[in-house]
C-alpha cells in the first residue's frame, strides 16, 4: 500500500470470502505475492492495479492486474520483468503451481498464478506416546495434513471408522492392546480396511507388518521427509 501510494497507484483486492484456503507454505506464498507486486509497482506511475483470487476447477488462481500509461514492462530488454519474478516463477513451481505473464494491451499486463485448491486430509495417529503428536503436527506443519491422535488402540478403531482418515500411523508397541492386533482388526473391518496404515515402531519387522497388511513401514526415530514420502506412497495407491 504504501509504495502504490508513492507510484501514485490505486491498489484493489477482489477475493470472494467464501474462496477455499490453500494448505500450503505461507511463507512462499507471501513472498511470492510481494515479489509481484514490488516489481510491477516499480515499472509504473499512476493507473490502477488489482490483486484478484478465485477457484478455477482444483486450484485457486491469483492474478495480478496492472494498468497505467506509462506501464514498463520489461525495462532495458522485455524479459527483465520475468527475470525479477524468477525467484516467484520457482516458489510457485515447488509448490505444484504454474506460474504465466500476459501482455493484455500497451498499458495493462496481467500477472497469474494457480496454487492447488485441497482441503485438509485427516491422518489419523495411534500410539502411546503423546509427543509423538507433537512431533507429527511439527512435520505435517503447511501440508494438507490435519492430524489426530489417539492413546488408546480401541479408541483409534473407532476414531478409524468414524473419521474415515485418509491413512492411519500405528504404534506396536501399547500397553492395552498391541499394534498387530490394531492392525489385523483394522485389516478385516469393512469400515476401515481400506484406510492404508503405516506402522511406526521401535521393532525391526517389517515382514510381520507388511504380512498383516500394513502399506508402510518406518522404524523409529522417524524423520519428517520419511513419514511425507510414505503419505505421499501409500495415498498413491489408494
Amino acid at each position: 500500500e504504501e509504495l502504490a501510494e508513492q507510484r501514485g497507484v490505486n491498489l484493489d483486492l477482489n477475493i470472494p470470502a467464501d474462496l477455499p484456503p490453500l494448505y500450503t507454505c505461507r511463507i512462499l506464498v507471501r513472498q511470492i505475492l510481494i515479489n509481484i507486486l514490488d516489481h510491477t509497482l516499480q515499472r509504473m506511475t499512476g493507473g490502477w492495479m488489482t490483486l484478484e483470487a478465485h477457484l478455477r476447477e482444483d486450484m485457486i488462481a491469483v492474478s495480478v492486474i496492472a494498468a497505467s500509461r506509462e506501464l514498463k514492462e520489461g525495462g532495458d530488454r522485455p524479459s527483465s520483468l520475468r527475470e525479477k519474478l524468477s525467484v516467484s516463477f520457482q516458489f510457485v513451481e515447488s509448490l505444484e503451481g504454474r506460474m504465466w505473464l500476459e501482455k493484455v494491451s500497451g498499458h495493462r499486463l496481467a500477472i497469474h498464478f494457480t496454487l492447488p485448491a485441497a482441503g485438509q486430509a485427516t491422518v489419523l495417529a495411534i500410539d502411546d506416546n503423546e509427543s509423538l503428536f507433537r512431533l507429527f503436527e511439527r512435520y505435517l506443519a503447511q501440508h494438507r495434513y490435519r492430524l489426530v491422535g489417539v492413546r488408546d488402540g480401541d479408541e483409534g478403531i473407532e476414531l478409524a471408522r468414524e473419521l474415515q482418515p485418509v491413512a492411519i500411523t500405528l504404534d506396536v508397541m501399547m500397553p492395552d492392546r498391541d499394534g498387530w492386533e490394531v492392525l489385523q482388526t483394522l485389516r478385516t473391518d469393512p469400515p476401515t480396511r481400506d484406510i492404508p496404515v503405516i506402522v511406526c515402531t521401535v521393532l525391526d519387522e517389517p515382514e510381520l507388518a507388511f504380512s498383516l497388511g500394513a502399506r508402510a513401514y518406518l522404524k523409529k526415530p522417524i524423520q519428517r521427509s520419511d513419514l511425507l514420502t510414505a503419505l505421499e506412497q501409500v495415498l498413491s495407491k489408494t
